[in-house]
């Protein structure tokens, strides 16, 4: 009798966990069957949770679109029929899904051009890459065109080796987000050996080259010395293999693009485009009121770091191309009518691309300045006087990245030392001419620093973000308002996450037209951005409905929430959107003899 219990239970207990397992939604389904697919290289029980997916989604077409997607690109690494009927469904079932519908034409074709007689390609042709990490970033082909080095974000920045006959990507190096970091690589001429560049992510760290076998196995050839000069970046092999050609890594980050094999040159394309938008408010609603729109302005494609003035007549932005972008300017655009106003920026030396992030406006909205850094290298002080167009230029004593603001005449400004690379760390206000500085604010440890900064309507409190990289790995973000006449300083908001990309995370979209902070808070998961307006004296937050689009994500990191400036009169918000595309490609040798089945025809 007990043992027929034991069995009813068994059997019970059996059929519990199986409906449990059956009862997952069809999105909790795409996730374990991506998994499968990438993580795991169970393709096959892959395809069985894609074709579920189908099965049950329902009306949600875009997830039973990708899903479809997924299942044709499991059944080709298979090679198994069944990758081109469900391409072909998905063009005939859910043509509404454009981007995903892009994507299965462009794998038709593919499979088209493999069925074609190999006599009959006879002309070089161009053939992109598959996704395989974040970024597509493709460091080099193998000499004997079967494998490629690519960069891999699934645990930190690291380097792996994608086979193109197996489809299945090896990590060479495994480091996570708090160590250390991997770039440059180059084959060796046997392809059995790798060169790359290999740093930490603390000030302090030194930049290493070094080889590695397809195994793992390291060892350092070179190391950098600090200050500006840092490693030697490998650009080449000799024939023999026993010599690596190396330049010096210099301020000017030149980088190579291109890499040749006997299947083809391996090359980059990657299109970046930054343009702002505004979308309607109603501040006593604490909401939007309509869709983003386009700044109307006549140059596109590098428009970022919009600021409203504080008398709320007008906004300034930095304007440039990417045709262009050494070229930028200081937009004044009245908010209602009138002409805008452009003023060229005397430098063509920019850090990143969203240079410079710190535009603020005086008090008395005469004037704006940025930090940034002249033509011989050292960070200053921009200073622009708008009656009279000129630009003047004021030492900054730090030794790395700032953040700025201006006081009420644009005769001081307020700048940040970070603890991470200065030993006295904190927030200061100093005059032009450098005769006068004092500390608002100390940082309360090293490792920390600080951006966003931007004073209340007010002008008497500044909200900035501090972050800490915590002894665990993990980092701390906290915004914090200082009063400028006091030091008090208030911590509004703050969260813990691991440090890397797509963690949950804070960020300062400045002040509400009332005078509240307003903060975005991040889960890092699909789950959309929360803004909410903080009161200085410690009442409750209040939530704000804002209908600003994120970034495209990658499978790898979900999109961002760009973050937004209020206006004064609470009318508008002016945001940076940024749209980017790109990939690797090889353009094809028509005359490469690889042996047939050792280096099959690429597929994206």
């Amino acid at each position: 009798m007990n043992c027929l219990r034991r069995i009813a239970a068994t059997v019970l207990f059996s059929l519990l966990c199986a409906t449990m397992a059956w009862a997952q939604t069809p999105q909790q389904l795409f996730q374990q069957a991506l998994s499968k697919e990438r993580a795991d290289g169970s393709l096959e029980e892959g395809v069985q949770l894609y074709q579920r997916v189908v099965k049950e989604a329902g009306a949600d077409r875009a997830l039973a679109s990708r899903a479809l997607l997924q299942l044709g690109r499991c059944y080709e690494k298979l090679g198994a029929s069944g990758a081109r009927a469900s391409y072909e469904r998905l063009l005939r079932d859910y043509a509404d899904q454009a981007q995903v519908v892009a994507e299965a034409k462009s794998r038709l074709a593919a499979l088209a051009r493999d069925a074609a007689p190999a006599a009959a390609r006879t002309t070089m042709t161009v053939r992109e890459l598959p996704s395989v990490g974040l970024g597509n970033d493709l460091q080099a082909i193998s000499p004997d065109g079967t494998k490629a080095l690519v960069g891999d974000f699934t645990r930190g920045q690291n380097l792996a080796i994608f086979d193109f006959s197996t489809r299945q990507s090896k990590l060479l190096t495994t480091f996570d987000w708090t160590h250390s970091w991997v770039s440059g690589g180059i084959w060796s001429p046997d392809g059995r050996q790798v060169a790359y560049v290999q740093s930490g992510f603390k000030s302090d760290s030194v930049e290493e080259l070094r080889v590695a076998s397809l195994s793992g196995e390291a060892r350092t050839l070179f190391r950098g010395a600090s200050g500006r000069v840092g490693a030697a970046v490998p650009a080449a092999w000799l024939p023999d293999g026993k010599t690596i050609v190396a330049v010096i890594k210099r301020p000017d980050k030149t980088v190579q693009l291109l890499d040749w094999s006997v299947r083809g040159i391996a090359a980059i394309q990657f299109v970046s485009n930054r343009d702002l938008y505004s979308i309607p408010m109603d501040a006593g609603a604490g909401r939007s009121t309509g869709s983003p729109q386009a700044l109307p302005y006549k140059r596109t494609g590098l428009n970022v770091s919009p600021t409203w003035s504080p008398d709320g007549k007008h906004l300034a932005f930095v304007s440039s191309s990417p045709s262009d972008a050494g070229s930028r300017y200081v937009v004044v655009m009245p908010q209602s009518t009138g002409q805008a106003r452009e003023f060229l920026i005397p430098t063509s030396r920019y850090d990143f691309p969203q240079s410079p992030y710190d535009l603020h406006w005086f008090g008395n909205a005469q004037g704006l300045g940025f930090s940034g850094i002249d033509a011989k290298g050292d960070p200053v002080m921009f200073r622009l006087t708008l009656a009279s167009g000129e630009w003047k230029t004021y030492p900054l004593p730090v030794k790395s990245w700032t953040r700025t603001e201006w006081n009420d005449d644009g005769t001081a400004f307020y700048y940040a030392r970070h603890s991470f690379s200065e030993s006295d760390g904190g927030i200061f206000e100093r005059s032009i001419d450098g005769e006068r500085e004092r500390r608002l604010y100390a940082l309360p440890a090293a490792g920390i620093s600080t951006r966003l900064h931007e004073l209340s309507p007010d002008r008497q409190w500044m909200a900035f973000v501090q972050a800490r990289l915590e002894k665990d790995g993990r980092q701390t973000s906290q915004v914090i308002a200082l009063n400028i006449a006091s030091g008090e300083a208030r911590t509004l908001a703050s969260a813990t996450a691991e440090s890397k990309p797509g963690a949950p995370s804070l960020a300062l979209s400045g002040w509400s037209p009332d005078g509240r902070v307003v903060v975005q808070r991040s889960s890092g998961g699909p789950e959309p951005v929360e803004w909410l307006m903080v009161p200085l004296d410690g009442g409750a937050p209040r939530q704000v409905q804002i209908g600003i689009p994120s970034t495209r994500g990658t499978p790898d990191i979900p999109g961002t929430t760009p973050v937004g400036k209020w206006s004064r009169d609470g009318s508008t918000m002016v945001f940076v959107q940024t749209g980017s595309s790109g990939g690797a490609f090889i353009l094809e040798n028509p005359l490469a003899k690889i042996p047939r089945g050792t280096a099959p025809a690429i597929r994206r």
